[in-house]
């Protein structure tokens, strides 16, 4: 994410084509590069499935959710998560 204080050890990090290791977090940011959570962030009114699709709106939550090791049947219910 470009986080202060964190480097990466060795190699590069690249999304699609571009290089991003030296980049600013506002301009990650800018790449649509964000903070991942182990859990959904919980934000008020807005649904677990809204969030997950907010920069990619044909991506597959549920997909999403498994490959983390969460269970979409918990998150995916369409209730808000209030904070």
């Amino acid at each position: 994410m470009g986080c202060e204080g964190y480097f990466p050890s060795s190699g590069d990090i690249f999304l699609d084509s571009t290089r991003v290791n030296d980049l600013s977090i506002h301009e990650r940011a800018r790449l649509g590069i964000t903070m991942a959570w182990q859990e959904p962030v919980r934000f008020e009114g807005i649904t677990v499935k809204d969030y997950l699709t907010l920069r990619h709106t044909t991506s597959d939550p549920a997909s999403v959710l498994e490959l983390v090791g969460l269970s979409p049947d918990l998150y995916l219910s369409g209730w808000s998560i209030n904070a």
